[in-house]
């Protein structure tokens, strides 16, 4: 059985040092992973799975998911639309939905907007559910005792409430949010209306805001020629297509939620489609403010600023802040990006600002977003749909990127620069993986789950129907795992020095059998380990916990077992057991782990080299071409075994100086792992 019984010393260094040190990362895939559940639609280009909700409908204490298919086509109405209620539960959704709406008329494409909420004050969530062409919204009430009915054809039979609007051409209803904007105690409803004019201003955009109360519901029908709408915002400019997108939150953390509006297609200066989203901000005193007091636009022409929003807080303040994705859908140049502006201040939240660019254009960064805590650390973890859609020669499925790690302060960060702490690939090319998406705890486990909708997915029975994936959390750890590496210049951690032994030199398969026998007599096996730890946590089973700051979410987690198991490492002190993984790791100390990982040279106690080299006396007398280990320093008395070792198998080519208690680099750990392969290579061609 292999064991070390050596204590390992580590300069520490401040945090700030490590910038780009060991990050992994996960990546997921559909057709290659079976860790989801996938709901399918039934008919092709039905674009199911286009809209996503969730909500309780039927009171039973589980959230249950809406899904939408505004194309979906039946007895002779295209583009009718169809919208899905899969019954959440302890055992996620079965394969159907367990209520189907079908839209009331052709070509109205009922479902293509979709919220939730108690409008009508009986204590359980409505269905809201938005068309294109009709000039109507329809209202479903949630209910105890549910429909028996697993198909209601809305042609046929009315739905609980509708409201009407004056035009049908104004695409009223293409966006839905639900807040409370004037701050009484009632949901109130905003519907987007894009295409409605202003005078003369061709598809300027209004927004209908609809105020909740006591007698809302109570008629089957308000049509706004007898029952306005009680706020109207409307657009500037023809084209502006203002209402495009909806989202609110409490911006300036007044205890009210603001309204977000974006119009992706308005033109701003004189570069069109460039953008903009403006804040109307909710007031208690139940005059809410009807004209923008914050105004964010895109960057340039045909950036399709405002085609996606999220209204949660991000930078971990407890303020809401206001996140903008650019879709810059017709420049295929142009890699996308979002924006997160910081809340806090009414009027001047555009002063503060988080960007994230994607420069991969063969995605379209930003067709969705989402927020929410994944890896429960208290933070708010940030989550981008892409869509593989750009016209390229290779064309790859979409994706949804998750970043648990930001740097939750104003500044331009590039995702390639700083990996994606997750990242779940689609199905096919072009099937819009990652255009939806959005969170829950369907199951009340106490984890969010993630749904995501591919409304182009592709299915060998009916073609392109669309799909919706369900992952159940915990999501991290989750996929396969990869890893950065710092930059040549950086200092390296403990951690990456681990990972980078353990994975280059494949110590996981080389020593299979060894490990398996390890954690068969584990306590055995550890028995050095756990008499240097004082880390009363430990445990051995159904997951080895061997230190408090080692965690099986960890990228680096399998690593530091394996290195842990083989007598590679230990913990760094004996009063809590921690490993210190982002501390930096001295060049002696790296080398040591490479040479015994790769059996070059085993570990010798104080006691046995006394032994073999005469006493003190002996070890003082070791030579070193290194005029910087000087045997006179008490700690450096283990030193010369390994530097001449590696000196002479080439393995390290420094020169009069060693620099033993330096940080180490990853410039140099990886030119000692290349002499390494190197030296066991020629070392196995001579034999």
């Amino acid at each position: 059985m292999r064991r070390l019984a050596v204590t390992t010393c580590l300069l520490l260094i401040p945090m700030s040092v490590f910038a780009s040190s060991l990050k992994g990362f996960f990546r997921y895939e559909v057709s290659h992973s079976n860790a989801h559940l996938t709901l399918h639609g039934v008919t092709t280009s039905e674009q199911f799975g286009a809209t996503l909700a969730t909500g309780d409908l039927n009171a039973d204490g589980f959230p249950d998911l809406i899904t939408g298919a505004p194309t979906f086509s039946s007895f002779s109405k295209d583009f009718r639309g169809k919208v899905s209620v899969f019954y959440g539960g302890p055992k996620f959704f079965s394969g159907n939905p367990e209520i189907t709406f079908l839209g009331p008329n052709a070509n109205q494409q009922f479902g293509t907007s979709l919220v939730t909420g108690d409008f009508n004050g009986d204590g359980i969530d409505d269905l809201v559910i938005g068309t294109v062409y009709g000039g109507k919204v329809y209202f479903v009430w949630g209910r105890k005792n549910p429909y028996i009915e697993r198909t209601i054809d809305l042609s046929r039979r009315q739905p609980d409430m509708i409201l009407q609007n004056f035009y049908e051409s104004e695409k009223f209803g293409f966006a839905l949010d639900a807040l409370d904007i004037n701050g009484d105690g009632h949901l109130d409803l905003a519907i987007g209306a894009p295409d409605s004019h202003l005078d003369k201003k061709k598809r300027a955009g209004f927004v209908y805001i609809v105020y909740g109360g006591d007698d809302f519901g109570k008629d089957m029908i308000r049509h706004f020629y007898y029952k306005p709408a009680n706020i109207i915002l409307k657009g500037k400019n023809a084209g502006d297509q203002f209402g495009s997108t909806l989202t609110h939150g409490d911006f300036d953390d007044d205890g009210v939620s603001d309204l977000a509006v974006g119009a992706y297609l308005a033109t701003y200066g004189d570069q069109g489609q460039r953008g903009t989203v403006s804040i109307f901000y909710g007031d208690s005193n139940r005059d809410p403010v009807k004209y923008a007091l914050d105004n964010f636009h895109g960057e340039k022409a045909f950036s399709w600023f405002g085609y996606s929003l999220a209204g949660k807080d991000v930078d971990g303040n407890g303020v809401d802040d206001l996140t903008v994705s650019s879709f810059p859908f017709q420049n295929f140049e142009v890699p996308g990006k979002v924006d997160v502006f910081l809340g806090g201040n009414r009027g001047s939240m555009s002063e503060k600002r988080m960007t994230f660019s994607y420069p991969d254009v063969s995605y379209v960064f930003g067709t969705s977003l989402a927020v929410s805590d994944v890896n429960r650390d208290g933070k708010p973890d940030l989550f981008f749909g892409a869509a593989g859609i750009r016209s390229s020669q290779d064309v790859f499925p979409g994706r949804v990127i998750g970043l648990t790690d930001i740097n939750r302060v104003p500044g331009r960060y590039s995702i390639p620069k700083s990996p994606e702490d997750f990242r779940i690939s689609g199905n096919v090319p072009y099937d819009w993986f990652g255009s939806s998406m959005i969170f829950d705890d369907f199951n009340k486990d106490g984890v969010q789950d993630l749904v995501v909708g591919a409304p182009s997915d592709f299915s060998d029975a009916n073609g392109r129907v669309g799909s919706v994936y369900v992952f159940p959390g915990p999501l991290l750890p989750r996929g396969d795992i990869f890893y950065s590496l710092p930059d040549e210049e950086d200092i390296v951690t403990r951690a990456s020095v681990v990972d980078q032994v353990v994975r280059d030199f494949d110590l996981k398969n080389k020593e299979k059998d060894f490990l398996k026998h390890c954690r068969q007599i584990i306590e055995m096996c550890l028995y050095d380990f756990t008499g240097r730890s004082r880390f009363e946590e430990m445990k051995f089973q159904p997951q080895l916990l061997l230190y408090p700051d080692v965690k099986s979410s960890d990228p680096y987690y399998e690593s530091i077992n394996i290195a842990s198991l083989l007598g590679l490492v230990h913990p760094y002190d004996e009063k809590s057991g921690p490993f210190h993984p982002e501390a930096s790791i001295s060049r002696i100390h790296a080398l040591k782990i490479l040479l015994q990982a790769t059996k070059m040279l085993q570990w010798k106690e104080k006691v046995e080299l006394k032994k073999e080299l005469g006493g003190i006396p002996g070890i003082h007398r070791q030579k070193t071409p290194f005029l910087d280990i000087d045997l006179k320093n008490n700690h450096m008395w283990w030193y010369p075994r390994y530097v001449n070792y590696a000196h002479l198998a080439r393995i390290i080519s420094d020169a009069h100086y060693f620099a033993p208690d330096e940080p180490l680099t990853q410039k140099v750990l990886s030119e000692w792992i290349t002499n390494m392969h190197q030296f066991i290579s020629s070392s196995s061609s001579v034999l």
